[in-house]
């Protein structure tokens, strides 16, 4: 099996969750895991206040892997912000990691991003070296996305006071297990099953996808339903991916698989507590397929309105469309 970065080019296209397929390297598992001790973090240089590296036992830390121009990161900041307001005496350090790459997110820019987002990311910010010798992918290549095997941003981990790794995913989501990992009262086993769990409902949304680019609804509907049934934690980006492919898939809507995919998009929605502009987008798709033009410029119109950049563009355009749909029927 392949390291899990990617099951569509297109979600990066949409803008929808900046994934990259960085390489195709084939390694059975990742090397770093919920459960492991975190690797050493290198800093070239500190953008925003800074810390100490490596990092110290007795502290919890998240580090966030971002991009300026990656729009989920952006959206995540504030929240992000809260958390270090709210942890800040009790021992949370939160560092926003990010490094050059050929999509503009120079040492320059995000100087004068994190100068314009001041308020936005109230946590430190460090600038971190290039992994290799070029600078295309840029923190997808980070050490710790690669061990991991993801290609996702944004990406953050979670570690505790043991400097072990308690949590590997979307920042908007980590709110549950940072409470219990500050009051101490967490069962990493537990952890690192939820995490597995994630995995492997990945591994099923490959499958999944290949059924829709296939066409074959019969084996769409059965990976959907073991995506939605089959496991304890589904990441939100598998629910995105899979509300996605549904609400684009090419032929006669199923309505099977419509409801699949709108039980999706609900999921994820709920996961990331509505705050992603990407599950409004895919809803809105959705409605938009079953005709029902009235829901899918509302859904839309949110989508627009907590977007930004290359995405709100998209999603304006998909807007414009519902409105012509909807004055033609």
């Amino acid at each position: 099996m392949k390291l899990r970065f990617i099951y569509s080019i297109a979600i990066l296209l949409m803008a929808f969750c900046v994934v990259q397929q960085v390489s195709a390297q084939a390694n059975d598992k990742p090397s770093l895991m919920v459960g492991n001790s975190a690797p050493d973090l290198q800093v070239e240089q500190w953008v925003k206040g800074g810390g100490a590296v490596p990092l110290q036992e007795g502290k919890v830390y998240i580090i966030d892997l971002w991009a300026t121009w990656c729009v989920p990161c952006i959206v995540g900041m504030p929240h992000l912000s809260e958390l270090q307001a709210k942890y800040k005496n009790k021992g949370l350090e939160i560092i926003g990691i990010t490094s050059e790459d050929k999509y503009g997110n120079t040492l320059e820019n995000v100087k004068k991003f994190v100068l314009q987002k001041d308020t936005l990311m109230a946590y430190n910010v460090a600038w971190v070296p290039k992994s290799g010798n070029d600078s295309v992918h840029g923190i997808w290549l980070h050490p710790w996305m690669k061990e991991s095997g993801l290609g996702n941003l944004p990406t953050t981990f979670l570690i505790d006071r043991n400097g072990k790794i308690v949590y590997i995913g979307d920042p908007v989501t980590v709110d549950e297990t940072l409470a219990s990992v500050m009051s101490g009262q967490y069962n990493i086993d537990v952890l690192k099953e939820n995490y597995a769990q994630g995995i492997k409902a990945e591994e099923v949304l490959a499958d999944f996808n290949r059924a829709i680019k296939s066409t074959d609804v019969d084996e769409a509907l059965k990976y959907g339903k073991s995506i939605l049934n089959d496991f304890s934690y589904v990441k939100p980006n598998t629910y995105l991916v899979m509300g996605w492919q549904v609400a684009h898939k090419q032929g006669e809507p199923n309505p099977a698989l419509l409801e699949m995919g709108y039980e999706a998009a609900k999921r994820g929605m709920i996961l990331t507590k509505f705050t992603s502009p990407a599950f409004f987008d895919v809803m809105a798709g959705i409605y938009a397929i079953r005709k029902d033009f009235l829901s899918a410029i509302a859904y839309e119109k949110l989508a627009v309105s907590m977007s930004e950049g290359s995405m709100k563009e998209k999603q304006q355009l998909n807007l414009n469309k519902y409105l012509e749909l909807i004055v033609k029927n």
